[in-house]
């Protein structure tokens, strides 16, 4: 079962994600500023914590940016944004176009034509548990080989 877009934890995880893939933070530094050096400063705290040696202040922060994200940060907004446009064109007929959206695991890498589009769902690595309750490390991403072509045929 997938949860709905404004589950909390599904932005916490979404966040995380981005966090994890450096094809986005540099994505988000070069284009959003700010944003994206909070994120990068947040990939750095997490990479802390799994090496085992974060400071007592690195966890503070994690903690209390994972709150923020789960209440609404500033960045859902342009995720908001993104979803308005798709609803406005969705079912148009009138004029042929297309919609592609990767999702926050957005990588380097190579086309291999393997991938999945999904609709109306969040794709879920089928090798985890699928429960919703803590979705980090579940979501799947895509490489940039994918993505140039996973909506080109």
């Amino acid at each position: 079962m997938s949860p709905p877009s404004d589950y909390p934890e599904f932005w916490r995880a979404f966040s995380n994600l981005m966090a994890d893939s450096q094809a986005m933070l540099h994505y988000m530094e070069e284009a959003l500023g700010h944003m994206g050096t909070e994120l990068r400063k947040l990939s750095e705290y997490r990479d802390r914590r799994s090496a085992g040696n974060a400071t007592p202040k690195d966890l503070e922060t994690i903690s209390s940016y994972e709150k923020m994200t789960m209440e609404g940060d500033e960045g859902l907004s342009f995720v908001r944004a993104a979803r308005a446009s798709f609803m406005f064109f969705d079912g148009n007929t009138s004029f042929k176009w297309s919609y592609a959206s990767p999702p926050p695991g957005y990588r380097p890498g190579r086309r291999t034509g393997k991938y999945e589009v999904s609709e109306d769902c969040l794709p879920l690595d089928p090798g985890m548990d699928q429960s919703v309750e803590d979705l980090d490390g579940k979501m799947l991403g895509i490489t940039t080989g994918e993505y140039g072509c996973c909506y080109c045929g």
